[in-house]
């Protein structure tokens, strides 16, 4: 069974798996910097995260993931990479917009909801390399005048659909 963990050691094992890809291991000066917390705080989430064992830590020793932290790190990229995908390339959001979004959607998606997704995004992403589809319809249909500013008339009609 997978261990559950809170949204922030997901974030700590992402910072983790992050500076190691950067700098081959990760310090936790370099977490208290990234995070911009206390060291304290990050001294707790290593010493939590240890336990789970998905992180090899020693007091002023270098920290590197365990494999098993480094397939969930590995996970936890895909998944707010999907989402980000998603938001840019077919919601046609800003990059900003669609990364500070992903940060908050990310960390409700199970796994099965992932698989699903990123099943969605492969699918699409082969599609919209055409000229012709729906991908490329809605992006014309979002930059159009009428759209460009508001989807206040969209929220409308969807309502009605659903009887609301």
């Amino acid at each position: 069974m997978i261990k559950q963990l809170s949204t922030t050691a997901e974030d700590y094992l992402v910072t983790i798996y992050n500076l190691e890809k950067s700098k081959k291991v990760a310090r936790s000066k370099d977490i208290v910097e990234m995070q911009q917390v206390a060291k304290s705080t990050v001294t707790a989430a290593l010493k939590f995260l240890s336990g789970k064992k998905l992180i090899n830590y020693e007091p002023y020793a270098p920290i590197t993931l365990t494999d098993e932290g480094m397939k969930r790190a590995k996970q936890l990229c895909l998944r707010k990479t999907a989402i980000r995908d998603f938001l840019t390339n077919i919601m046609l959001l800003s990059p900003e917009q669609a990364d500070t979004t992903a940060d908050s959607m990310e960390h409700c998606m199970e796994p099965a909801v992932l698989r699903r997704f990123v099943c969605f995004m492969t699918f699409f992403k082969d599609k919209w390399r055409s000229q012709s589809g729906p991908i490329n319809e809605f992006k014309e249909f979002i930059s159009s005048e009428q759209h460009a500013r508001d989807c206040g008339e969209c929220l409308d009609r969807y309502a009605r659909t659903l009887g609301l």
